[in-house]
C-alpha cells in the first residue's frame, strides 16, 4: 500500500505549531535571500534599495 505524505505526517506526531513557526522562519529567510539577489543584480546597495 502506498502512503501519502499526509498519512506519513499524521503518524509522526508532529507539533504543528512548531512546524508552522519553522516554516515561517524559512520563508522569511528565502525572501531575504531573494531581495539580496535582486539588489546585487541591480547593483544597489542596501540604503538605496529600501
Amino acid at each position: 500500500m502506498v502512503r501519502s505524505w499526509q498519512d506519513t505526517r499524521s503518524r509522526m506526531n508532529l507539533d504543528e505549531a512548531k512546524v508552522a513557526e519553522h516554516r515561517e522562519r524559512m520563508l522569511a529567510e528565502v525572501r531575504a535571500i531573494r531581495r539580496r539577489t535582486l539588489r546585487e543584480r541591480r547593483d544597489l546597495n542596501r540604503d538605496r534599495a529600501e
